[in-house]
This record gives C-alpha cells, structure tokens and sequence, in this order.
C-alpha cells in the first residue's frame, strides 16, 4: 500500500518521465494512454507514488465519482481552482 502520494502537472510529461524514473529510480505502475504520449502516469518508489498528468488533461480532468481498478475516484476543483482528486480504497 502507497505511504503517500503527490500528483504533479507539467507541459513536458516526458522531461517528468526522465527525471523521475530515469534519474530518481522510480519505477512506472500505471499509464494511460498505453501508447504515446501519456496523459497520466503514475511512478512508485519505497512506498511513495507520485502521479504525472499533463496540463491538458487536468484542464479537462473535471470527473464525477467513478470506478477505476480497485478505487472509487472523483476529480474536482476546490474554490480557488485547483484540482483536486479524492480517492477511496476498496475496503475503506
């Protein structure tokens, strides 16, 4: 189980890419979409996930609650605007 997660929004997905998994070590667990330029990646290192998402998709990432894998996620923004997702483990 993750010890903590950040999600961080750049222009550049794949410098992101570089610099945490070719430099930092972290190692990729999720990516969509599988082929191409990704939207969202996430990458994990000793219990700590840091999830990548290009500006784009997070100015578009506005999402009701729904399912995906194992979680029950919603996107939203809070009054200042900024994006905020919520995330529920199954079994919590």
């Amino acid at each position: 189980m993750p010890q903590g997660l950040v999600n961080l929004y750049t222009r550049d997905i794949e410098a992101g890419l570089h610099f945490y998994r070719d430099l930092l070590g972290f190692a990729e667990t999720f990516r969509t979409p599988t082929e191409g330029i990704p939207e969202q990646v996430e990458l994990r290192l000793n219990g700590f996930t840091i999830g990548l998402g290009t500006v784009e998709a997070a100015k578009n990432a506005v999402q009701p609650p729904h399912n995906r894998g194992n979680n029950r996620n919603a996107l939203l923004r809070d009054p200042d605007g900024n994006l905020v997702e919520i995330v529920a483990t199954a079994g919590q």
